[in-house]
């Protein structure tokens, strides 16, 4: 582990450690997507100003342009749903902005989201909501890259759903045979 305030310098350190001196310096930026309400960005403001945190930025509501230019310049895509019962059962449509842009997407969910992302978004990390030792964890199983999920985005064009949405109703409304 490198250890910034050691007397041995950070190249050192890590050469010692078999890994990129570039990996020391550099430290990933997570993009969050909005606080939820007004009252949920100023618990998550007082939470950033009591633990002296100063790597997070909370950015006032943007355009969807502009929303997607701050996802493309993010290294990782972050989410968190609140440990809630309700929250269990949702597949939030962040999940699809998220999957589609190709970056890490680090998760704090539960329930059917959860099972979703893992099963069906690829580079994505899972960790229970609200557990912040389970997601430091997580995070460090992240790949650092960008890669297109161009299956992911194949499955899920509103295209496809919509003919499969269509397939289904028709079979549903298919008279069924008297006998």
């Amino acid at each position: 582990m490198i250890d910034r305030t050691h007397p041995v310098s950070l190249t050192r350190q890590a050469v010692a450690l078999g890994i990129s001196r570039g990996a020391v310096y550099y430290v990933p930026r997570a993009a969050c997507g909005a606080c939820s309400s007004a009252r949920a960005r100023m618990s998550v403001a007082a939470a950033i100003a009591d633990a002296a945190v100063t790597n997070v930025e909370l950015l006032d509501p943007v355009s969807r342009a502009q929303l997607i230019e701050e996802y493309r310049s993010a290294d990782v895509l972050f989410l968190h749903l609140n440990d809630y019962e309700a929250f269990k059962k949702v597949r939030p449509s962040k999940v699809f902005e998220y999957a589609a842009m190709g970056k890490p997407v680090w998760a704090g969910v539960a329930g059917y989201s959860a099972e979703f992302i893992k099963t069906e978004v690829s580079n994505a990390a899972v960790f229970p909501p609200c557990d912040a030792e389970a997601a430091i964890a997580a995070f460090d199983t992240l790949k650092q890259q960008t890669a297109p999920r161009e299956s992911f985005a194949q499955k899920y064009a509103r295209r496809a759903i919509m003919s499969e949405l269509a397939a289904d109703m028709l079979r549903f409304l298919k008279p069924k045979p008297r006998t």
